[in-house]
């Protein structure tokens, strides 16, 4: 698996086994990959800040922008929204020129027909939020507003894991020469992602997929399929 996907670490690698009914500790996975020459690493944050947020609601909605440049050096944006407490993408848009009409009919048109939304979404500071999303936000979907203090992406650290986990797992690994390609390649990470990524947030599980959790106590068979453009190597119990 490390071999087939250099990125992974020990907790990712954990995750697909146990997706495969295999149980290893962390522990026997970090000796492994330190035998074999890898060094695995803890990623820490800060958790004050989510700590709050978690105390005020337990379930809120956090959007984002991030950049992605052409092969061409022509500079995309990309907005998207996260249901935080599934971990599940509600929406992505891609565009050249983020402005707040092509902002507002994004949000309207992605969340117009969902039920059971949230009552709390949480964002940056970043300008072509202005003054209006807020008001926005209350009158179409009875939604508050909670902005991040300035220069804290850690603050709205799921969804910049979303875009960290997005930027190494694919994009680093591909060319995008335009709109189409970025939306066709992040759509295809977005289904990898709801139902065959392990998240470690929610015990291993994918979004909107369980996996199995029982041990085994022989090797079983597993088929491994390239997805994503061939990016991404997943593996699966074979039926």
């Amino acid at each position: 698996m490390k071999l087939a996907n250099k990125r992974w670490g020990y907790r990712k690698i954990k995750g697909e086994l146990r997706k495969l009914g295999i149980s290893v500790s962390k522990t026997t996975i970090a000796t492994i990959l330190k035998a074999a020459g890898f060094d695995p690493h803890k990623a820490k944050y800060e958790r004050t800040w989510i700590n709050f947020i978690t105390s005020h609601t337990k379930r809120y909605f956090a959007c984002d922008f991030m950049t992605v440049d052409t092969l061409f050096l022509k500079r995309l944006y990309l907005f998207s929204i996260m249901d935080v407490a599934t971990r599940q993408i509600m929406l992505f848009a891609v565009t050249t020129n983020p402005t707040k009409n092509w902002l507002e009919n994004v949000i309207r048109t992605g969340l117009c027909c969902g039920d059971n939304l949230p009552h709390v979404m949480v964002s940056d500071r970043d300008g072509v939020y202005g003054n209006w999303l807020a008001p926005f936000l209350e009158e179409y979907f009875e939604m508050e507003l909670i902005r991040t203090p300035t220069r804290c992406p850690n603050c709205n650290a799921f969804i910049e894991r979303w875009h960290r986990s997005l930027r190494e797992e694919v994009l680093d690994h591909c060319l995008i020469f335009g709109e189409k390609d970025l939306r066709q390649v992040v759509s295809q990470f977005v289904d990898y992602y709801h139902f065959h990524r392990p998240h470690q947030g929610l015990t291993q599980d994918s979004p909107m997929r369980k996996h199995p959790s029982s041990s085994v106590k022989v090797l079983p068979k597993i088929n491994h399929q390239k997805m994503v453009d061939g990016i991404i190597t997943n593996f699966e119990l074979a039926a």
